[in-house]
């Protein structure tokens, strides 16, 4: 079994989407350290150009719950 992704079509919704999520993140939770004036925003995204290797750990049937 093969999988083939087109690492390079990513839609720029995605990228939107991811930057606006990792923003989320790394302003949630608890006390930001004293010399963190203000919020961290992250402003680029780049998932480069070589796709990362993928293993298959395990396979498993599907069940219907």
């Amino acid at each position: 079994m093969s999988f083939k992704f087109n690492w390079d079509g990513f839609p720029s919704e995605l990228n939107e989407e991811a930057l606006d999520m990792l923003t989320q993140a790394l302003n949630k939770g608890g006390s930001k350290p004293p010399n963190l004036v203000g919020p961290i925003i992250a402003k680029e995204l780049d998932l480069g150009s070589t796709p990362p290797q993928l293993d298959i750990l395990e396979i498993s049937e599907l069940e219907e719950d």
